[in-house]
């Protein structure tokens, strides 16, 4: 095996046409077998993808429809989908886009969404107690889906590349900078996830489960990976799940 620190890190990869969605299909092989860690399901096409709190995931024909295996200790899962995000970021950068992460589970080329990421648990190893989780990304290539509205995007295409060209070469790419972020020491995660960061110091809304709309700002990230920020009454928030929109067009004033 080729363990040159700038070899691709090696994974088991299975292809598929269409299916319900790649977490799913990497579920129920976790289920039948064991699999390795960074087994990979890679698809043509989803007729049932979602993405958090159960939305659709609408993918186009050039899209990276994918579900990595990995391993997490219980006190790095908050950083799961951020490591994932940062792996993304990094394969997108070597093609020399400048990608934005929007904290937890988004990818932002130009202000757009262009990649969205879920994670789902898959089990617990009882021999390590590491969790077995999957990491579903979808990344848009070359064009946006039309029914994923206006604030989708996608990410270009370099010079006489095509959508498969692309996929070919991305998706090595996101496993290797994924594989190495979750061998690196954890303290190195915190500076390469807030580097890539939308800026912070405006107002948003983050979406927490079973709770109303809250309007928050941002104004930094925790050591595990978690969102803080200030509600509308100056009340220090830790934020460790939800869904955080785009600031709003009054940028930077208190809702």
């Amino acid at each position: 095996m080729n363990t040159a620190p700038d070899s691709p890190a090696p994974f088991a990869l299975r292809r598929f046409g269409e299916v319900d969605s790649a977490l799913a299909v990497l579920a129920r092989a976790e289920a039948e077998e064991r699999l390795a860690p960074f087994t990979t399901i890679l698809v043509d096409h989803q007729n049932a993808g979602r993405g958090r709190s159960g939305r659709r995931w609408e993918d186009a024909s050039s899209s990276i429809l994918t579900a990595i295996l990995v391993e997490s200790a219980e006190h790095h899962l908050t950083w799961t989908p951020l490591l994932a995000g940062i792996a993304v970021a990094r394969a997108l950068e070597a093609r020399g886009a400048s990608p934005l992460l929007k904290w937890p589970n988004d990818v932002l080329i130009d202000g757009r969404k262009a990649a969205g990421i879920l994670c789902e648990h898959l089990g617990t190893d009882p021999a390590t107690g590491l969790h077995r989780i999957g990491v579903g990304i979808g990344v848009n290539l070359e064009t946006a889906p039309e029914s994923a509205g206006e604030g989708a995007g996608a990410v270009p295409l370099l010079e006489g590349e095509t959508p498969s060209e692309a996929r070919e070469s991305i998706l090595p790419a996101i496993i290797t900078a994924l594989a190495r972020l979750l061998a690196a020491d954890p303290s190195s995660w915190h500076e390469a996830c807030a580097s890539r960061l939308l800026p912070f110091g405006e107002w948003t809304t983050v979406r927490l489960p079973g709770r109303p709309p809250l309007p928050i700002l941002p104004d930094g990230l925790a050591a595990d990976g978690a969102l803080l920020a200030l509600d509308a009454r100056g009340r220090r928030l830790t934020i460790t799940a939800g869904d955080v929109d785009l600031p709003a067009p009054t940028r930077g004033e208190r809702p």
